[in-house]
């Protein structure tokens, strides 16, 4: 904060002070239940007396900005309407044949035109991730590895790698033999290899619904149908809604990310990832297990994986370190169990070997023991950052407007009014430089035209900000020309 400048244009000593710590407030640096800085620190950081910063503190709790707890200071109050979160979604009646031409390709060229704030995107902002430290470790696993940097590596990839992922693994609960663990190029891959393996033409896959929309395309791109499951914000897939389908329909896989998913952000308690696995095996169905956002628990503990739960028969998990170290690595991981001769042939038949440098960069990085700090600022950078979203979200869209609170990741699903079209919404958006992600991308029914999915893995900012109220004006907009 910079000093005031006694009373001038800018208003009396202490309304100066107040705005400053206003803006604070507004702009999401201090956030609902952090305290504000104590009188006295004010003081001194300002140069001013104790009077001013109580005349404006006394300004602040007027507008129901802060409140005084006795012996303790002053803290940010919680906004008078808590926020809520969007309502639960439901089956869908029968399993589908995918469209040939999807939404989402047509929304993604959209997302990626030059100069576009990447709001819809799930994408980390390249200044979270330890990309300089890659780079130096560059040079350092060139000189170590010689000429192996240029050579194929052969599934089931480089054994340093597999080693590294299977310590990392005993964090979720998961005790697996680095041998057992196909190195991929990244988690779509991974995922591909997996559906691939476990169906033929024509079986149903069962997904969350809301779903990330990549599943979707490759669902359609192997002909096979689709059953959307009753889903909640907070606790995932609905277990019941679950077997009700599977006493309905032949459904052979179950195909969800069971830690902080895309778009929902939801985390799956122990009792039903255990409950899941039970279900899975009574209709001898196989669960895959895209567990991709694992690392980004913002209570620092990382999440139990449903692997855990499984002997190896039932459940194919996976992930990849896109979205912690570096997307453009392309570096992700399989444990397929009993399906792992069948992955590792479609493996060798699809592109024979991954690339061996990008392994090699990851497996050195995860060895130095700079992976596990990086992770704690991380997620706390993007725990602040999810709450800056949030609160500006509901700051400048209309009353009503729903959000998800996650408990990890860095995605939130907004569910606006029923007369607000996302895909107008983007539209219209993109026409002002910003993307969004609309909520019909997430659903092979056309579900959820008034949701959208927002990308809190970018750098909060001012133009953040500036582009947040823009959406929302976009949204009144959008009400106000209903009601003509």
């Amino acid at each position: 904060m910079s000093k005031p400048n006694g009373q001038s244009n800018d208003g009396l000593l202490y309304e100066q002070v107040a705005r400053q710590v206003s803006e604070l407030i507004r702009s999401g640096t201090l956030l609902p239940g952090e305290r504000v800085p104590s009188v006295r620190q004010l003081c001194k950081q300002l140069s001013v007396s104790v009077s001013t910063v109580m005349q404006a503190y006394r300004i602040l709790e007027d507008q129901q900005l802060i409140r005084a707890v006795p012996q303790s200071g002053y803290f940010v109050r919680e906004p008078k309407q808590s926020i809520q979160v969007p309502t639960a979604s439901r089956n869908t009646p029968h399993p589908k044949a995918l469209d040939a031409i999807s939404l989402s390709a047509r929304i993604v060229e959209d997302m990626n035109r030059q100069g576009t704030l990447q709001l819809g995107a799930a994408l980390p902002d390249n200044q979270l991730l330890p990309l300089d430290k890659i780079n130096r470790l560059f040079n350092h696993v060139t000189r170590e590895y010689g000429s192996q940097v240029h050579e194929y590596a052969i599934p089931p990839g480089r054994p340093e790698l597999r080693r590294q992922i299977a310590k990392r693994l005993i964090d979720s609960g998961c005790s697996i033999n680095p041998d057992n663990i196909l190195v991929t190029t990244g988690a779509t891959e991974a995922i591909s290899l997996s559906l691939r393996a476990v169906t033929k033409p024509g079986d149903v896959v069962a997904i969350e619904s809301p779903t990330f929309f990549f599943f979707l395309d490759m669902i359609r791109s192997m002909g096979l149908k689709v059953q959307e499951i009753a889903t909640a914000a907070d606790t995932g897939m609905n277990l019941e809604a679950l077997e009700k389908a599977m006493k309905q329909k032949q459904i052979r896989v179950i195909l969800l990310v069971s830690n902080f998913p895309n778009p929902l952000g939801t985390l799956m308690p122990l009792g039903n990832k255990r409950r899941l696995v039970e279900l899975a095996r009574q209709y001898n169905v196989t669960v895959i297990e895209d567990d991709i956002y694992g690392d980004l628990s913002f209570d620092g503990s990382r999440p139990t994986s449903i692997r855990a739960f499984d002997d190896g028969n039932t459940v194919i998990t996976l992930g990849s370190f896109s979205k912690t170290i570096s997307p453009g690595l392309r570096v992700g991981w399989c444990v397929p169990g009993e399906h792992m001769a069948a992955v590792m042939d479609l493996k060798l038949t699809t592109d024979h070997a991954s690339a061996t440098l990008p392994q090699l960069l990851v497996a050195t990085y995860l060895e130095q023991h700079g992976y596990d700090r990086h992770l704690r600022g991380l997620r706390k950078k993007y725990k602040a950052q999810v709450d800056q979203f949030r609160q500006a979200i509901a700051r400048y869209f209309p009353p009503g407007t729903r959000i998800t609170k996650p408990k990890g990741g860095y995605i939130i699903w907004v569910e606006m009014s029923v007369k607000v079209d996302a895909i107008k919404l983007h539209e219209d958006a993109v026409q002002q430089g910003i993307s969004i992600a609309p909520g019909q991308m997430f659903s092979a029914f056309g579900r959820y035209k008034n949701c959208m999915r927002i990308n809190c893995g970018l750098v909060w900012s001012e133009q953040i900000e500036a582009a947040i109220k823009t959406l929302g004006e976009l949204v009144k907009k959008q009400l106000r020309s209903d009601r003509i």
